[in-house]
């Protein structure tokens, strides 16, 4: 079945692996971190798991992640192996625009499963090695019963404007002239629009108000939620938090710089805000995953 058959099926997220037919599954699987894909005169592809095992590759207990119509699918880890043609490793940021919007979310979500569970293999309480529950996304710890749930950590992003200027940030590991907008992780106890206040104003130092919510995008690098925000400029001048960036600047926005690949909600928020000057009733686009 091609991908643009299977697109007219909304992907059904299921943790009960009895319900894969593994014979025939298609299959996320991960190597150093990196997804293993099929090379093909078309591009590069998923393999099911009939390809991984006539082609001697064996992955570890797989996560069942649910289906597409009448395609299973699942995510696996697999120890560091030589591989043969048609078999490639490919890093997952690298793999957007090469897979389908619909097959890179399933790849997404695969990379924070097959990630919680490496890093879930002993009970944080005890110590005692964890065992998987079959009827969700979790594991159970046989000594105290601690369940663990795949981590999600939230983060905000938002784009600060004020007349005809946007507020763009860039931290010093970037490509040279890329920058973003200002992030951060939402801390305890801390409402999403608090954080927004704070991240600005430890990040560059001025103060927002008018703060308005856009969207989400899961971010699996490696299991966080990115929450998008407009916000206006209140007062306050620049002062870049040194720790964390290395440079902040208010850009005009007929001259903006080097930004984020499309890949990442920071620039779906900046390109729908520059579309938004003719059209200022352009809702915000919906996540594709």
């Amino acid at each position: 079945m091609s991908w643009r058959a299977m697109s007219e099926y909304p992907f059904v997220r299921s943790a009960l692996l009895e319900r894969i037919d593994l014979a025939v599954a298609r299959c996320c699987v991960f190597m150093k971190e990196r997804l293993i894909v099929i090379r093909t005169w078309s591009g590069i592809a998923l393999p099911d798991m009939y390809a991984l095992t006539t082609g001697g590759l064996m992955p570890a207990t797989p996560i069942a992640l649910g289906s597409c119509g009448p395609v299973d699918y699942i995510a696996a880890t697999l120890s560091s192996v030589t591989l043969e043609a048609p078999f490639e490793t490919i890093d997952l940021r690298s793999a957007y625009g090469l897979l389908s919007e619909q097959e890179y979310g399933i790849a997404g979500c695969a990379a924070q499963l097959a990630y919680w569970d490496q890093t879930t293999r002993f009970c944080p309480v005890c110590a005692t090695p964890t065992e998987r529950v079959t009827e969700e996304w979790s594991k159970r710890c046989p000594h105290c019963d601690f369940r663990q749930y795949p981590r999600v950590s939230p983060a905000i992003i938002v784009l600060i404007h004020r007349h005809g200027e946007v507020l763009l940030t860039r931290q010093p590991s970037w490509p040279p002239n890329r920058y973003s907008l200002v992030a951060g992780f939402v801390e305890a106890g801390e409402s999403l629009e608090a954080c927004v206040r704070r991240e600005v104003a430890e990040e560059v130092g001025v103060n927002v108000d008018g703060i308005r919510y856009l969207g989400s995008q899961p971010w699996p690098f490696p299991h966080q939620l990115m929450v998008g925000f407009l916000a206006h400029y209140q007062d306050g001048n620049l002062v870049i938090q040194t720790s964390e960036l290395e440079h902040a600047a208010w850009f005009q926005l007929d001259a903006l710089p080097g930004l984020s690949p499309p890949l990442s909600i920071s620039r779906r928020i900046i390109d729908w805000y520059l579309a938004m000057q003719d059209n200022p009733e352009l809702p915000f686009p919906v996540d594709p995953y």
